[in-house]
C-alpha cells in the first residue's frame, strides 16, 4: 500500500498531552484529510520532518479537515500521544480500515519525534 498521509499522517479516543499546550496540524491529499493533534513540541517538530514525507499533499495549522470521519488512532511515543483522525473521501481502491491498521499506526511512529 502506498504511504498514507503523515505515515505521513500520520484516533478516536482521549488525547493525553504532555504539558506544553496542545496544537493540531492538517494534511489534505485526494480529497481526504489527516488532523495530529499533540502537545505543541511534538507538532512543531513532527512539522520539521514533515515536507520530504508529504507525497503531494498540502499542510495546515490547526484543524482544517472537511467531510466524514472514517477512522482514526491514538499513538504514544518518547512521552508524546498523538490523535490521529481521517476525514473525507478515500481515493477509489483505498479501504478505510487500511488508513488506521496496525501498519499505518507502525509506521506514523516511526516517522514521529
Amino acid at each position: 500500500m502506498r504511504r498514507v498521509i503523515l505515515a505521513t499522517i500520520l484516533g478516536s479516543g482521549t488525547l493525553l498531552l504532555a504539558g506544553c499546550g496542545s496544537s493540531t496540524i492538517t494534511a489534505t491529499q485526494a480529497g481526504y484529510s489527516a488532523v495530529v493533534s499533540s502537545d505543541s513540541d511534538a507538532i512543531t517538530a513532527l512539522k520539521a520532518k514533515l515536507p520530504s514525507n508529504l507525497n503531494g499533499a498540502t499542510l495546515h495549522d490547526g484543524d482544517a479537515h472537511s467531510g466524514p470521519h472514517i477512522c482514526g488512532f491514538n499513538a504514544s511515543k518518547n512521552g508524546h500521544t498523538y490523535q490521529v483522525d481521517f476525514y473525507g473521501t478515500l481515493p477509489s481502491g483505498v479501504n478505510g480500515s487500511e488508513l488506521c491498521s496496525d501498519s499505518v499506526k507502525q509506521s506514523f511512529l516511526k516517522d514521529t519525534p
